[in-house]
């Protein structure tokens, strides 16, 4: 056992050990320094990127589909978006208004009633929604002539007769009528609306610009992730509400070069056909 001179000499030993190393420490830190002091002068450029994406949920991506819409739709109602497979699908909705709307100023009339179209139909407005909700499955509305215009460069460009340009759509396949329940379940409130699928990139090309100088840009949406999910009380399967999604912007341009540098075709045909 140590007696008290030697534990103070071995105090003392142990601090003059710790001040070298400490000594010895700032003298690397010192050189370390000396070698970052020295730098490359780099000019920065500008990134070419293929793409550009956000992060948007369903939510926020129907609020700005209900912006587009309803400044030139007096009849438009809301819209849903939701997945359908692995694409994202939008649906929006319209809704009868009373005769006084105001449709001038180049506000567009979607809607149309069947029963004013066809000159021997004259029932009332009971006839029809009871006959729409199940005697003779008849319809309540069709687009009318200005409102199919309108909508036609926003329906997927699969549901075309022939080329987009000439503007021929299937609109059977696009539009149905639909009975909207809201309130408690005892209350029976209904009431019908027309619903059109639309073509979520071509809107976002609208919206987000069609064009980067000349060259073209392309739109697609992709899902990430479910955000609220909600139980069905009656059948127990579990559903979600609200999405994550990504919105990716794409320059065809830049992305023809990176495909012809990595020798890769950007362009292809169904037939195989040689044009070079």
């Amino acid at each position: 056992m140590m007696n008290f001179e030697e534990r103070q000499k071995a105090r003392a030993q142990r601090i003059q050990n710790e001040t070298s190393n400490g000594g010895q420490q700032q003298s690397n830190n010192e050189q370390q320094e000396h070698k970052l002091s020295a730098k490359i002068d780099i000019q920065s450029i500008e990134m070419e990127g293929l793409t550009k994406s956000k992060f948007i949920t369903s939510r926020d991506l129907g609020k700005m589909i209900n912006k587009a819409f309803r400044v030139a739709m007096p009849e438009y109602e809301g819209s849903r978006v939701y997945p359908n497979g692995y694409n994202v699908v939008a649906d929006v909705f319209f809704a009868e208004r009373s005769p006084n709307t105001d449709f001038s100023n180049g506000k567009i009339k979607v809607l149309q009633r069947l029963d004013q179209k066809n000159k021997e139909g004259k029932r009332n407005a009971v006839s029809i929604i009871t006959n729409y909700n199940g005697r003779n499955k008849s319809n309540v509305y069709e687009l009318t002539q200005q409102g199919r215009d309108a909508l036609s460069e926003f329906i997927d460009p699969m549901f075309f007769k022939g080329a987009v340009k000439d503007g021929k759509v299937e609109w059977k396949k696009v539009t149905s009528e639909v009975t909207e329940r809201t309130g408690y379940s005892f209350q029976n409130n209904e009431r019908v609306l027309y619903k059109v699928q639309i073509d979520v990139r071509r809107l976002l090309s609208k919206i987000y610009g069609s064009k980067n100088g000349k060259s073209q840009l392309m739109y697609d949406v992709t899902i990430c992730r479910p955000l609220n999910s909600t139980q069905d009380p009656t059948t127990g399967n579990i559903f979600s509400t609200e999405w994550l999604l990504t919105i990716v912007q794409l320059d065809k341009d830049a992305l023809d070069k990176a495909l012809n540098d990595a020798g890769i075709a950007s362009y292809s045909s169904n037939l195989n056909i040689n044009r070079d």
